[in-house]
């Protein structure tokens, strides 16, 4: 049976359109035109997340026209949930998931969780997706997670600061950036170099892999000029 079923004076416009304005926040209220609040027939969300809460998702055009959803949470169980937090995000991210596919649009939609705890008690749980990490890492993960992923773009990193600045990582760095080249065979005699010098580090299982890497990316035509460097540089007496 759907879900929705077991909320159906969320569908009433007056009574879910009172609810949002007595509980959305007062600044976000600003920016949603309430007018526009509709009761979607489907959540997006998978059904192995839906098992213990009762949810209804609505769509709402925010005041600058761009569509956005407020997703309600019935919270009814006799046992409270202390994965709650986390099982919101699931759902924000199944809710953005559905949106972009129905729409074929790349752009995520502003999601908005509310929770509507109707229980035998009083909800006593944290609601702070924080405080669900050990008490040792919470400010680690405030600091850094939900944060502007962190990339290392090695097309904007120079050679030259490679050698400085890389130590073993500089053949890798090198692979990973001479590989997907036109001219990759010019930069094969300094890659070999520098696998020579991990070779005297007794790393060779390191250089193996890297060289096994290199060849698994080579096209036949060039295959002759690979070995020949191969044999020329790394395999010539250290």
């Amino acid at each position: 049976m759907n879900r929705l079923r077991k909320s159906k004076s969320m569908e009433i416009s007056e009574v879910s359109t009172e609810f949002f304005t007595k509980h959305l926040p007062a600044a976000l209220l600003k920016q949603l035109d309430l007018k526009t609040l509709k009761l979607e027939k489907d959540s997006f969300i998978r059904d192995s997340l839906k098992r213990k809460e009762t949810d209804a998702l609505f769509s709402i055009q925010k005041t600058n026209g761009i569509p956005g959803y407020v997703h309600l949470v019935f919270e009814h169980m006799s046992s409270q949930n202390p994965d709650l937090p986390f099982r919101m995000h699931q759902y924000a991210m199944d809710i953005m998931d559905g949106h972009r596919r129905k729409h074929k649009t790349k752009k995520l939609p502003f999601v908005y969780p509310l929770i509507l705890h109707t229980g035998e008690r009083p909800y006593l749980q944290s609601l702070d997706f924080f405080e669900m990490f050990a008490e040792e890492d919470r400010e680690l993960a405030r600091q850094y997670m939900l944060q502007p992923l962190n990339l290392v773009d090695l097309t904007h990193i120079a050679d030259e600061t490679i050698k400085q600045e890389y130590d073993w990582l500089q053949l890798a760095a090198f692979l990973a950036k001479a590989i997907h080249r036109p001219n990759v065979l010019n930069k094969l005699p300094e890659i070999m170099k520098i696998a020579r010098t991990i070779r005297q580090r007794d790393a060779w299982i390191y250089v193996v892999l890297s060289i096994t890497y290199l060849f698994s990316k080579c096209t036949i035509d060039k295959q002759t000029a690979y070995n020949k460097t191969i044999n020329d540089v790394y395999l010539a007496p250290i």
